[in-house]
């Protein structure tokens, strides 16, 4: 995919139907490529921090010819790292108050849902491409490709709706911060993804004790016969 396949992808269309989106999966090379295109205005501000430490350490060595230069460069690498890394979280913390709006998640939990999603990656492949679309028209986010695929999806359902509410559950309290709305959708939707992964994982039971069965029945055939 070249440069400008690439913007086409992330300006997005607003004619362009949810039927019609893909997964950025489909769309880079690679997750790498992905995360570069996705955080590009962060990785420009991270070279410019980089290129400042790098100057200002050029700098201090022209003005302390005596200073050490080995503990010097050390410092500014530690430095310029803590700085980045810090960066990298407030970025990170502003894209998610985007996302995560009462609003959004209501409607996320409702896709959940619908689509029942289990242990099925393929199932969570079209909640993320629905919820890509959501994600889109219902914030400030320049394009739809909030979820890399399916397991980037799960991943945010696991940790921002079933962690929460299973410590909840455990410690016997309600989320008294979530609107009620919220909390009767998380209530449904992780009833509804535990009845289909608990019917998933027993298929996949049954036919691990099904494939055994079978297996000793032809064994004790063929001893018998022999």
């Amino acid at each position: 995919m070249d440069e400008r396949n690439i913007e086409e992808y992330l300006v997005g269309s607003h004619n362009e139907s949810i039927g019609h989106s893909r997964l950025p999966r489909d769309v880079f090379h690679n997750w790498f490529q992905y995360e570069v295109v996705r955080h590009k205005f962060y990785f420009a501000v991270a070279v410019i921090q980089v290129i400042l430490f790098i100057i200002s350490t050029h700098n201090f060595f022209q003005a302390q010819k005596n200073a050490n230069k080995i503990l010097t460069v050390t410092g500014a690498v530690y430095l310029s790292s803590v700085v980045i890394y810090f960066t990298g979280l407030i970025f990170f913390q502003v894209e998610r108050g985007f996302v995560t709006t009462a609003a959004n998640k209501v409607q996320f939990l409702k896709e959940l849902i619908t689509i029942r999603p289990g242990i099925d990656m393929i199932e969570w492949d079209i909640l993320a491409t629905k919820a890509n679309t959501i994600f889109y028209n219902e914030s400030v986010l320049t394009s739809p490709y909030y979820f890399y695929d399916g397991a980037s999806c799960y991943s945010f359902f696991r940790f921002v709706f079933l962690l929460p509410y299973l410590r909840r559950k455990e410690a016997c309290f309600a989320d008294e911060n979530s609107p009620d709305e919220i909390r009767r959708f998380i209530s449904q939707a992780i009833k509804v993804y535990q009845e289909k992964a608990d019917r998933k994982w027993q298929l996949i039971l049954n036919k691990i004790l099904s494939g055994r069965t079978n297996t000793s029945r032809w064994h004790s055939n063929f001893c018998f016969k022999n």
